[in-house]
């Protein structure tokens, strides 16, 4: 095996396990399931929501908390690995979400663009950052 097909078995694993990471932040979120978010983002963990608004861990968790949204469908898409940091200790994932439920009763549906970045530590890959953008 070449150096550049090590490489790319490397790259093409890293994009796997990333995919898994998101795939159960999407699952987490839908389900609200807060200790499983609890353990995904990392103490320092920042968003920024489609608002503008900056949110901390603690109060992204307490949002989704306190959220009456119920999904019937919640599904990410168009997931891409877009930067791989040094030695494989962190990366930034693009991809598009879907959903679709009731809030407060309501029909509601959303299309959104995210932006995460992803950080190997000790305890293993942790979100620490995230920026949507709502598609209108």
């Amino acid at each position: 095996m070449t150096t550049s097909d090590k490489r790319e078995d490397a790259n093409a694993s890293l994009e796997s396990e990333l995919r898994e990471i998101d795939r159960a932040w999407t699952e987490a979120y839908a389900a609200r399931d807060i200790m499983a978010l609890t353990d995904l983002f990392a103490d320092d963990f920042i968003a920024t929501d489609s608002s503008g608004e900056v949110l901390s861990k603690m109060d992204l968790i307490e949002r989704i908390r306190l959220s009456s949204a119920r999904f019937t469908r919640y599904e990410a898409g168009e997931f891409a690995v877009r930067s791989v940091f040094a030695n494989g200790s962190g990366a930034i994932v693009t991809g598009r979400l879907t959903a679709e439920g009731e809030d407060n009763g309501e029909p509601c549906s959303f299309n959104q663009r995210f932006t995460r970045v992803y950080a190997k530590t000790d305890k293993g890959w942790k979100a620490v950052a995230a920026h949507v953008t709502l598609i209108k």
